[in-house]
């Protein structure tokens, strides 16, 4: 059961570092189960390594704790535990007590590292936008920490489309969609990127709309939605007055994007 627990508890603390840490969980959102074991447990053995580092450095620089750990196994355990057929009833009270020192510090460092990772790039990431004002040498872009590692992904994942998305939400800027039926819209993306949901559908604010000719493909703006918004503020046309930007969002299929 031991040595079922020693590869065990390293899988485990791969997959918490895996979905703690802010990269690895954008990077693995939307990668299938198998996909997702494998990085858990290559995780799994770079985290057993570590804990096996720190074991080592406990046991030379603090050896009083194992040694402590150790007193209380003898009198915890039955001596049956020590003796006879079986691979764990044969370790020894400081055998017991390095395994169990190791599966702590694999779940420590599991659980830790991916927080502190979060919180070390933040804190980079704030540092270095505070130095690019000081020193006047540029502006930092607005977005967060967390968003610069989405950015990142994206970049990594070879998405152009996500990348156009991002990059007119971080911008404000207004984006030009041609679907396969020659309609053509100009709007704001609503949506900010999600890394766990596999996008399908886009949603706009539009603010022109119209269509391709089919032949020379030349663009025709039939209407203007942004003369619709700004009635909806005038106090005039009060026919106008109960309704929202919101209500003229345009949701279509990602697929029907030329």
């Amino acid at each position: 059961m031991l040595s079922a627990a020693l590869l065990f508890i390293p899988l485990l603390a791969g997959y918490i570092f895996t979905v703690t840490w802010r990269y690895s969980r954008y990077r693995s959102a939307r990668e299938d189960s198998q996909r997702l074991y494998f990085r858990a447990a290559g995780y799994g053995v770079f985290l057993a390594g570590l804990a096996f580092g720190t074991l080592v450095l406990v046991k030379l620089y603090c050896p009083q704790i194992p040694k402590t750990i150790t007193t209380v196994v003898e009198f915890t355990l039955p001596t049956a535990q020590f003796v006879g057929q079986g691979d764990d009833k044969q370790l020894t009270p400081t055998q017991w007590t390095d395994a169990a020192l190791f599966i702590a510090f694999t779940m420590i460092w599991g659980s830790g590292a991916g927080p502190v990772l979060n919180r070390g790039y933040r804190w980079l990431h704030e540092i270095y936008d505070e130095a690019l004002r000081q020193c006047g040498k540029g502006k930092d872009s607005g977005l967060t920490a967390a968003q610069k590692t989405l950015k990142k992904v994206i970049q990594d994942r070879g998405d152009d489309l996500e990348m156009m998305l991002f990059t007119a939400i971080d911008r404000t800027t207004p984006i030009q969609v041609t679907l396969e039926n020659r309609k053509v819209y100009v709007g704001s993306v609503v949506e900010l990127v999600e890394p766990h949901v596999d996008r399908r559908y886009l949603r706009i604010l539009p603010f022109l709309s119209g269509y391709r000719d089919a032949d020379e493909s030349r663009l025709y703006f039939t209407t203007s939605y942004s003369t619709i918004y700004e009635q909806m503020q005038d106090t005039v046309y009060v026919d106008l007055g109960h309704l929202i930007p919101e209500d003229f969002e345009i949701v279509f299929p990602i697929s029907t994007i030329q």
